[in-house]
Protein backbone atom coordinates (compact mmCIF):
# COMPACT_ATOMS: atom_id res chain seq x y z
CA UNK A 1 0.00 0.00 0.00
CA UNK A 2 1.44 3.27 -0.75
CA UNK A 3 0.85 5.82 1.55
CA UNK A 4 0.45 10.72 0.87
CA UNK A 5 1.21 12.78 3.25
CA UNK A 6 -0.97 16.08 3.34
CA UNK A 7 -0.24 18.83 4.70
CA UNK A 8 -2.97 21.19 4.56
CA UNK A 9 -2.80 25.39 4.55
CA UNK A 10 0.60 25.77 6.93
CA UNK A 11 0.55 29.56 6.09
CA UNK A 12 1.95 32.89 7.08
CA UNK A 13 -1.84 34.15 7.46
CA UNK A 14 -3.00 30.91 9.59
CA UNK A 15 -0.19 30.91 12.51
CA UNK A 16 0.69 33.52 15.22
CA UNK A 17 0.98 37.09 13.60
CA UNK A 18 -0.91 36.51 10.73
CA UNK A 19 -4.29 37.67 9.78
CA UNK A 20 -6.14 34.58 11.00
CA UNK A 21 -3.55 33.45 13.25
CA UNK A 22 -3.69 30.07 14.92
CA UNK A 23 -2.23 29.35 18.47
CA UNK A 24 0.68 26.47 17.44
CA UNK A 25 0.45 26.88 14.14
CA UNK A 26 4.68 27.69 14.14
CA UNK A 27 5.04 24.40 15.85
CA UNK A 28 2.89 23.05 13.28
CA UNK A 29 5.26 24.06 10.54
CA UNK A 30 8.30 23.34 12.10
CA UNK A 31 7.06 19.63 13.72
CA UNK A 32 6.15 19.03 9.87
CA UNK A 33 9.57 20.03 8.21
CA UNK A 34 10.70 17.57 10.74
CA UNK A 35 8.43 14.97 10.25
CA UNK A 36 8.78 15.60 5.99
CA UNK A 37 12.92 15.06 6.61
CA UNK A 38 12.78 12.08 8.87
CA UNK A 39 9.83 10.42 6.46
CA UNK A 40 12.24 10.45 3.98
CA UNK A 41 15.11 9.03 5.03
CA UNK A 42 12.53 5.99 6.28
CA UNK A 43 10.64 6.33 2.64
CA UNK A 44 7.49 6.63 4.99
CA UNK A 45 5.27 8.24 2.70
CA UNK A 46 5.50 7.83 -1.68
CA UNK A 47 4.08 11.01 -2.21
CA UNK A 48 4.57 14.72 0.08
CA UNK A 49 1.43 16.89 -1.34
CA UNK A 50 0.48 20.55 0.32
CA UNK A 51 -2.86 22.51 0.17
CA UNK A 52 -2.53 26.06 0.08
CA UNK A 53 -5.99 28.82 0.59
CA UNK A 54 -5.43 30.86 -2.23
CA UNK A 55 -7.74 33.82 -2.68
CA UNK A 56 -8.46 36.36 -4.77
CA UNK A 57 -8.91 39.42 -2.18
CA UNK A 58 -12.27 40.43 -2.80
CA UNK A 59 -14.92 40.07 0.12
CA UNK A 60 -16.66 36.44 0.42
CA UNK A 61 -18.43 34.43 2.85
CA UNK A 62 -19.04 30.57 3.76
CA UNK A 63 -15.02 29.98 4.11
CA UNK A 64 -13.91 32.54 2.60
CA UNK A 65 -12.91 36.07 3.81
CA UNK A 66 -14.57 39.31 4.19
CA UNK A 67 -12.95 42.58 5.01
CA UNK A 68 -15.76 43.81 7.53
CA UNK A 69 -17.07 42.37 10.96
CA UNK A 70 -16.43 38.47 10.31
CA UNK A 71 -18.19 36.45 12.39
CA UNK A 72 -14.84 33.76 12.69
CA UNK A 73 -17.75 30.78 12.16
CA UNK A 74 -18.09 31.12 8.10
CA UNK A 75 -16.99 34.16 7.41
CA UNK A 76 -13.46 35.76 8.39
CA UNK A 77 -10.79 38.33 7.94
CA UNK A 78 -9.00 38.96 4.56
CA UNK A 79 -6.50 36.19 4.81
CA UNK A 80 -4.40 34.21 2.42
CA UNK A 81 -4.35 36.36 -1.01
CA UNK A 82 -2.52 34.65 -3.96
CA UNK A 83 1.09 35.67 -4.15
CA UNK A 84 0.96 38.02 -1.00
CA UNK A 85 3.22 36.59 1.99
CA UNK A 86 0.81 35.82 3.97
CA UNK A 87 -0.16 32.99 1.17
CA UNK A 88 3.03 31.47 1.40
CA UNK A 89 4.29 28.57 3.57
CA UNK A 90 5.56 29.59 7.10
CA UNK A 91 8.69 28.25 7.58
CA UNK A 92 11.05 26.55 7.72
CA UNK A 93 8.68 24.88 5.36
CA UNK A 94 9.12 25.59 1.68
CA UNK A 95 7.56 24.43 -1.95
CA UNK A 96 10.33 22.03 -2.41
CA UNK A 97 9.15 19.81 0.45
CA UNK A 98 6.45 18.70 -1.47
CA UNK A 99 5.95 16.87 -4.97
CA UNK A 100 2.20 19.00 -5.40
CA UNK A 101 0.93 22.21 -4.29
CA UNK A 102 -3.00 22.33 -4.35
CA UNK A 103 -3.90 25.47 -4.26
CA UNK A 104 -7.63 25.93 -3.24
CA UNK A 105 -10.68 28.54 -3.36
CA UNK A 106 -9.67 31.45 -5.62
CA UNK A 107 -13.05 31.30 -7.21
CA UNK A 108 -14.85 30.14 -4.83
CA UNK A 109 -14.02 29.72 -0.99
CA UNK A 110 -13.57 26.18 0.67
CA UNK A 111 -12.24 24.27 3.01
CA UNK A 112 -11.26 20.95 1.70
CA UNK A 113 -8.44 20.02 -0.36
CA UNK A 114 -10.48 18.02 -2.51
CA UNK A 115 -12.66 20.51 -3.23
CA UNK A 116 -14.09 21.49 -6.87
CA UNK A 117 -12.17 24.22 -7.08
CA UNK A 118 -8.45 22.87 -6.33
CA UNK A 119 -5.90 22.48 -8.97
CA UNK A 120 -2.33 21.81 -8.49
CA UNK A 121 -0.39 24.87 -8.60
CA UNK A 122 1.30 24.06 -12.14
CA UNK A 123 -1.35 22.17 -13.86
CA UNK A 124 -4.97 23.24 -14.05
CA UNK A 125 -5.98 19.77 -14.72
CA UNK A 126 -5.10 17.77 -12.13
CA UNK A 127 -6.92 17.54 -9.25
CA UNK A 128 -5.67 16.08 -6.02
CA UNK A 129 -7.66 12.94 -6.26
CA UNK A 130 -6.44 12.34 -9.47
CA UNK A 131 -2.67 12.81 -8.21
CA UNK A 132 -3.73 9.94 -5.63
CA UNK A 133 -5.20 8.11 -7.88
CA UNK A 134 -2.61 8.41 -10.59
CA UNK A 135 0.24 7.47 -8.21
CA UNK A 136 -1.43 4.59 -6.84
CA UNK A 137 -1.90 6.08 -3.16
CA UNK A 138 -4.50 4.38 -1.03
CA UNK A 139 -3.29 6.24 2.56
CA UNK A 140 -3.08 9.28 3.67
CA UNK A 141 -1.85 11.15 6.99
CA UNK A 142 -3.16 14.31 7.08
CA UNK A 143 -1.42 17.61 9.12
CA UNK A 144 -1.86 21.26 8.97
CA UNK A 145 -4.02 24.54 10.12
CA UNK A 146 -6.73 24.43 11.15
CA UNK A 147 -8.10 21.25 12.64
CA UNK A 148 -11.59 21.91 12.90
CA UNK A 149 -11.90 23.13 9.39
CA UNK A 150 -9.40 22.45 6.56
CA UNK A 151 -7.87 19.55 8.13
CA UNK A 152 -11.32 17.95 9.06
CA UNK A 153 -12.95 19.01 5.97
CA UNK A 154 -9.84 17.39 3.66
CA UNK A 155 -10.26 14.35 6.05
CA UNK A 156 -13.35 13.52 5.36
CA UNK A 157 -13.95 13.78 1.83
CA UNK A 158 -10.40 11.89 1.57
CA UNK A 159 -12.54 8.83 3.40
CA UNK A 160 -15.28 9.45 1.51
CA UNK A 161 -13.14 9.17 -1.47
CA UNK A 162 -12.32 5.66 -0.21
CA UNK A 163 -8.89 6.88 1.05
CA UNK A 164 -7.63 5.01 4.53
CA UNK A 165 -6.98 8.18 6.09
CA UNK A 166 -5.21 9.59 9.34
CA UNK A 167 -5.29 12.49 11.22
CA UNK A 168 -1.66 13.62 12.52
CA UNK A 169 -2.87 15.70 15.33
CA UNK A 170 0.10 16.73 17.43
CA UNK A 171 0.65 18.48 14.09
CA UNK A 172 -2.64 20.56 13.87
CA UNK A 173 -3.35 23.74 14.85
CA UNK A 174 -7.22 24.39 16.00
CA UNK A 175 -8.97 27.40 15.96
CA UNK A 176 -11.66 26.78 18.26
CA UNK A 177 -10.41 24.36 21.23
CA UNK A 178 -14.35 23.64 22.16
CA UNK A 179 -15.07 22.07 18.82
CA UNK A 180 -11.99 19.54 19.19
CA UNK A 181 -14.10 16.66 21.11
CA UNK A 182 -17.23 16.68 18.64
CA UNK A 183 -15.04 16.60 15.59
CA UNK A 184 -12.78 14.16 16.51
CA UNK A 185 -15.81 12.21 17.33
CA UNK A 186 -17.06 12.81 14.00
CA UNK A 187 -14.12 11.52 12.37
CA UNK A 188 -14.03 8.60 14.10
CA UNK A 189 -17.16 7.88 13.18
CA UNK A 190 -16.07 8.14 9.10
CA UNK A 191 -13.37 5.69 9.91
CA UNK A 192 -11.04 7.98 10.35
CA UNK A 193 -7.82 7.58 12.64
CA UNK A 194 -6.98 10.50 14.90
CA UNK A 195 -3.72 9.79 16.53
CA UNK A 196 -3.20 11.64 19.39
CA UNK A 197 0.68 11.20 19.44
Amino acid sequence: MKKALIAVDIQNDFVEGGALGCKGGKSVARGTKDLIQESEDRDAYSLYISTQDWHKGEGCTNGGHIEDRPNFVDSWPAHCIGGTEGAEFCRPLEAIDFDYRILKGYETPSYSGFSDNAYEANDESLSLVEILESRGITEVDIVGIAFDYCVAQTAKDAAEKGFKVRVLKPLTATINKASEERIVEDLASRGIEVLER
